[in-house]
């Protein structure tokens, strides 16, 4: 809890205890404990307001994907998906076929059928693989 362990929450225990006796330690909790019941509830309280008359709806979404990100990863993901796995399972068929006799030109007529630019990229880190 906030960085203390049990020996320090002990240590501040005792020094409390030695500063205003075991009579005044009931009374100094009871209004600690109302102070964090006074606070939280404001917390809530300031936290719906600004929820509901300050942030519209509109913008709460907003606030969740600033940028509207989640739309564009999931069409990057659909893009690639069939890509990687198509590679996959060529490179699977060939080393069960051949071995691993692969060449620059197996690579550059599997990225022909590729037109996008992920594709490419994905050609040419085959490229340097085989190469490398």
């Amino acid at each position: 809890m906030f960085g203390i362990g049990g020996f320090e929450i002990a240590l501040i225990a005792i020094v409390a205890l030695l500063l205003f006796g075991p009579d005044k330690i009931p009374q100094i909790l009871q209004t600690v404990r109302k102070a964090v019941d006074l606070y939280s509830d404001a917390r809530s309280q300031v936290t719906e307001v600004v929820n509901t008359q300050i942030i519209t709806p509109e913008e709460q979404e907003m606030l969740k994907d600033p940028l509207g990100l989640k739309g564009v990863k999931s069409s990057v993901d659909s893009m690639l998906t069939p890509q990687r796995s198509s590679l996959y399972t060529q490179d699977a068929a060939e080393s069960a076929q051949g071995g691993s006799d692969t060449s620059s030109e197996s690579a550059e007529q599997q990225a022909a059928p590729r037109s996008s630019a992920a594709g490419s990229i994905w050609a040419s880190l085959e490229q340097d693989k085989e190469n490398g």
